[in-house]
């Protein structure tokens, strides 16, 4: 597989200023992937005094480290946020395509920081990152957002 490794996608999308940055060894050594790479991220990046629901919260994916490769069962990503139910760590894990699909785009990570004034999607295409309007998303369900 051809790509970068070890990079840190950061979204703001208060300011829609989109950065790559590369993944600190001490954290890829330490903290292994996703679970462990974005609970570190968030204990870093957000304080005890920030509301969950706030635009200081992090909203962080991660891929595991064998995400995008051949190995069984290993197609997982994590998301991880400061919950607003119980203040303190919150995160979910899933399967399918988007790991891996982010893994061959050269990312491992996605910060999301900010708050954006209108509805809004990240738009990934290989190298193309984009940050574009949701209007014409808003108000459908599930199945025909992703059919758009």
């Amino acid at each position: 597989m051809d790509r970068e490794r070890g990079t840190i996608l950061r979204v703001d999308l208060g300011s829609g200023k989109i950065e790559r940055e590369p993944l600190r060894e001490d954290l890829r050594v330490r903290y292994i992937g996703g679970r462990g790479i974005n609970s570190r991220l968030l204990f870093e990046e957000v304080g005890p005094e920030v509301d969950p629901l706030s635009p200081e919260n992090r909203l962080i994916f991660g891929t595991g480290p064998f995400s995008g490769t051949r190995a069984p069962s290993f197609a997982r990503f994590t998301v991880t946020t400061r919950s607003p139910l119980t203040g303190i760590l919150g995160d979910a894990n899933a399967g399918g395509h988007f790991g891996p699909t982010l893994k061959k785009a050269g990312i491992d990570h996605i910060v999301i920081t900010g708050k954006a004034d209108k509805p809004v999607y990240l738009w990934i295409d290989d190298k193309k990152i984009e940050i574009r309007s949701a209007r014409h998303l808003w108000g459908k369900n599930t199945r025909e957002t992703e059919e758009a």
